[in-house]
């Protein structure tokens, strides 16, 4: 049974040419199947779904609405055993993993605000046990079981989180490919089809370095939307296409991302894209999936109906020429962008377009011919005096060639260097190096690199080494040699020495100058105490489970960030 079961999600997930309607009715006979539980007590109704293109990953499960509150119940949708938690200020916050052998899935519950049960004891131990607030641990098989309908947590904000929620993903437990929820049968309400604004054109041919692209807005024309204008004449013979879009489902908030998109060519499918698995390997693939210049200078989701040279992702089932709609002189074509929700609502875009090489359709900037190459599939090395750029194979979206400029600053340890655009996407981290100037031999160890963001210095990480101070980070822009020698900062919100304390919570504010902090640890009455941190509102915390013994009361708290500044501090109260 178990095999069959995962023949039968495997064709679903990867046969391109089943309708939408045949995609749901396996989906409600896999529910039948699996006869998941809830995670959740409530109805699921979202703030995100899953592949929405977030600005730095595609989301790989559904964020669940829990009506603005924390601590509603968590369950476990089935029989299995906890594999995996993790404790973290980011990302996922509190989270835990269930592993189902029986189905071969995993299921992960995410921005959790407690563990419960016994769950709750193992997080305990590991933390004395490592004197460590922070983790992520594997536990044995079989060692934490769960049933059907346990409560296993309380959901929150924990990590990462915008706001309470709950982050529920399935994952194959076999490659921990991240699989769309509702494939196995959590549905989700949804009578509305996608929301589309305007669509964007690009030149794809041999100009496309030097091309701008250009936004046209949309209307309705009856069951389908249209430009202003009947037919688009284009300047270029090979023409790329996006789509502003979002969808909604029943009582969502948000920007739901487009489960399925198709590009026809005078009725021929030239290429598709479907949200049903991402590897966490093509998270990044998100910069390139849409339009990443828009999302910075808008807000605007764009979505790609081509495919960028050095884009690898696995959503893509059809993408001839990349997706390039290749035009003929002297003939228009009938061009249709069709856009999918889960539940087979459909939005279509239908125009002619037409190449004319007098149309001044696409601006062409002129080229700097004096900046060098930079091809996605290779290895690329640029240096300039005082400066060295590395961009390792498959980095890049797509060949450009690298603009650069240095601007002269006697107000840090190297002058602003600029590389590249902001907006240009990088699928994976950049190593720069830059040599500092005038940086005393006892400032080197406090030596880092920092990045614009907006006339803000914003960490970059590095560290000196050999004359020169270097990191990996994974954004374009400028860059700044820069020292940290300030401690990290702590703020009692509701501790006054000496002073008697009212209810069970210790609670700080803690804050750093540039690099980040890196460890903390807390001594109550002699003993280590584990926290929590939410590196979102800095707010460190305990709330104490039993009750405290009358009179004095001592805490310490040393703190250290990234360049080895430590602070400490401590506070004397009564009960």
């Amino acid at each position: 049974m178990r095999h069959f079961v995962i023949i039968l999600l495997t064709a679903i997930i990867y046969l391109p040419e089943r309708s939408n309607a045949q995609l749901i009715h396996e989906s409600v006979v896999l529910k039948d199947k699996y006869n998941f539980a809830s995670p959740l007590d409530i109805p699921l109704y979202l703030s995100g779904n899953f592949g929405e293109p977030r600005s730095t990953h595609f989301h790989t499960g559904l964020d669940i609405r829990t009506s603005g509150k924390i601590g509603m119940n968590v369950n476990a949708i089935d029989d299995g055993y906890v594999s995996r938690i993790g404790v973290s200020s980011k990302g996922y916050g509190k989270v835990l993993y269930v592993t189902h052998p029986q189905h071969q899935l995993t299921s992960v519950y995410a921005h959790l605000n407690d563990f419960y049960g016994e769950i709750e004891k193992v997080v305990r131990g590991i933390q004395y046990a490592t004197l460590q607030s922070e983790f992520d641990t594997v536990l044995p098989p079989k060692y934490l079981k769960v049933k059907k309908g346990d409560v296993i947590a309380a959901s929150g904000n924990t990590g990462g989180s915008g706001g309470p929620h709950l982050h529920f993903e399935i994952r194959d437990s076999k490659n921990d490919e991240a699989i769309n929820p509702e494939l196995v049968g959590f549905t989700i309400k949804d009578p509305f089809p996608p929301l589309t604004y305007s669509i964007k054109l690009y030149d794809l041919g041999p100009n496309k370095m030097n091309a701008t692209g250009k936004i046209i807005p949309l209307k309705r024309a009856g069951n389908h939307f249209v430009p202003g204008f009947t037919t688009i004449r284009v300047n270029s013979q090979q023409v790329g296409i996006s789509v502003q879009a979002i969808d909604k489902s029943f009582n969502s908030i948000g920007r739901n991302g487009i489960y399925q998109m198709k590009l026809k060519q005078d009725g021929q499918l030239i290429f598709e894209s479907k949200m049903n698995r991402i590897h966490f390997d093509d998270w990044r693939y998100s910069y390139s999936y849409s339009d990443c210049g828009e999302r910075m200078r808008r807000d605007a989701i764009y979505h790609k109906c081509f495919v960028d040279e050095c884009n690898e992702a696995k959503i893509y089932e059809v993408h001839q020429n990349n997706g390039a709609i290749v035009l003929k002189p002297g003939k228009q074509s009938e061009i249709e962008v069709v856009l999918y929700d889960f539940t087979q609502n459909k939005t279509s875009i239908i125009f002619q377009l037409e190449y004319d090489q007098e149309n001044n359709f696409f601006v062409y900037k002129k080229p700097n011919l004096n900046s060098p190459m930079m091809d996605c599939h290779t290895e690329n090395i640029f240096e300039q005096e005082n400066l060295k750029v590395i961009i390792p194979e498959l980095c890049l979206a797509d060949h450009f060639r690298l603009q650069y400029a240095v601007k002269p600053s006697t107000k840090y340890f190297s002058d602003l260097h600029q590389i590249h655009h902001r907006e240009d996407p990088l699928l994976d981290s950049i190593y720069i190096e830059i040599k500092p100037r005038n940086l005393p031999p006892e400032l080197r160890s406090k030596a880092m690199l920092a990045f614009m963001d907006n006339d803000v210095l914003k960490s970059a990480g590095g560290s000196y080494k050999k004359g020169n101070v270097a990191t990996w980070f994974a954004k374009f822009g400028t860059y700044v040699v820069v020292v940290d020698t300030t401690p990290p900062k702590l703020l009692s919100t509701n501790i006054v020495n000496n002073k008697k304390l009212n209810g069970n919570l210790l609670s700080f504010h803690i804050t750093d100058y540039l690099s980040g902090i890196k460890s903390y640890q807390v001594i109550f009455d002699g003993q280590w105490l584990a926290m929590d941190y939410d590196l979102k509102s800095h707010h460190l915390f305990h709330r104490l489970e039993k009750p405290l013994a009358p009179g004095l009361h001592k805490v310490y708290i040393e703190m250290t960030d990234f360049k080895k500044n430590t602070s400490r501090y401590s506070y004397t109260f009564l009960k």
